[in-house]
């Protein structure tokens, strides 16, 4: 249409096709109480005139906006891309459309993203690591529609959907003890979220299910970014007796600990044995290519989507936790004599 045009109305649409502006509507709507012949003439109408439904005033009367917001700790970390698509071939389905936000781990950036919700910009909330306690995730859940996707509170009833994360690490941790390891370290984090708490239960308890002894000194406890495995590899490696195996709570640690070791020449995959986490597109064509546990990180995104759909639906409606398989995905870094 050009500069200046008068744009055509839903009126003009009704009169161009002989019905009335409610079956118009109902047309829009993708109501189904409309014959597929009464149907096609409002199509034929709405191509011819060029008319483009006021989506605003639609959402107002419905109550939505059609907006989600996924908020994430960080946008440079590649573990959340897949989880993101996830959740918009979901929300795509039902026209919803999808922003992705940082809270950079801060719990006052993320209050602040909920001012969306106050002012009523969105619909729903996916939080993939919130900051906040379970007291207010569960009083901000009874008034707004929310879940939690990958990092969840453990002390709140609010919906989510994640790994085992307890299990995958004491299976990585089996694992490398059925190939001959004994001194076995962890580089995870302190960030207190339930994903790296349960990783060191499943850590200690594998080695405690063998007869291991925990070592103290191969506990490192530090972030999940490539920086933070160069530093806790270092320390590592500066031990009286270094490891022979590292276990990293991310493939970012992994990539950081990898690089290390080849720095001091240490052959990863013949002499140390190296895992991460999480299965990241880089794990399977670093050099050598991550043993490592796979997320479905995709499969979570769509679910945490799906349920965040029935959410604004039904604020009332049930609490689901749902718990997806992991799997531990073996490569070249580490030793399979």
């Amino acid at each position: 249409m050009l500069r200046g045009e008068i744009m055509n109305t839903i009126q003009d649409v009704a009169h161009e096709a002989g019905v009335s502006v409610a079956t118009v509507s109902r047309v829009i709507n993708n109501n189904d109480n409309v014959s597929t012949n009464t149907k096609n003439k409002v199509l034929k109408a709405i191509n011819k005139l060029e008319y483009t439904p006021n989506l605003l005033g639609r959402n107002l009367r419905k109550k939505r906006t059609y907006k989600v917001l996924v908020l994430v700790p960080t946008l440079s970390n590649e573990f959340y891309s897949e989880i993101v698509r996830g959740v918009e071939d979901v929300a795509s389905k039902d026209n919803y459309y999808v922003m992705v936000c940082s809270t950079h781990s801060n719990k006052e950036t993320e209050k602040a993203y909920l001012n969306m919700f106050y002012n009523q910009l969105i619909d729903g909330i996916i939080f993939t690591a919130p900051e906040m306690s379970g007291e207010e995730m569960m009083d901000i859940a009874n008034k707004y529609p929310v879940i939690q996707c990958s990092e969840y509170i453990r002390d709140s009833e609010v919906s989510w959907v994640s790994i085992n994360n307890y299990q995958a690490s004491y299976d990585a941790i089996k694992y490398l003890i059925d190939i001959g390891h004994k001194d076995i370290a962890i580089i995870g984090s302190e960030n207190g979220f339930v994903s790296s708490i349960k990783r060191q239960q499943g850590y200690m308890k594998a080695l405690q299910h063998n007869n291991i002894k925990i070592n103290n000194d191969y506990i490192i406890q530090t972030n999940y970014e490539y920086e933070d495995g160069i530093n806790g590899c270092i320390k590592l490696m500066n031990l009286e007796k270094p490891p022979t195996a590292i276990f990293c709570g991310s493939d970012a640690i992994a990539v950081g600990v990898i690089r290390q070791l080849t720095k001091q020449g240490i052959q990863v995959g013949e002499e140390i044995s190296v895992i991460g986490f999480d299965d990241t597109n880089f794990a399977a064509y670093y050099n050598p290519p991550i043993t490592t546990i796979s997320q479905p990180r995709y499969e979570m995104g769509k679910i945490a989507m799906e349920l965040l759909l029935r959410k604004i639906n039904n604020i009332k409606c049930k609490n689901e936790y749902i718990i997806l398989d992991h799997k531990l995905t073996i490569r070249e870094s580490t030793i399979t004599e």
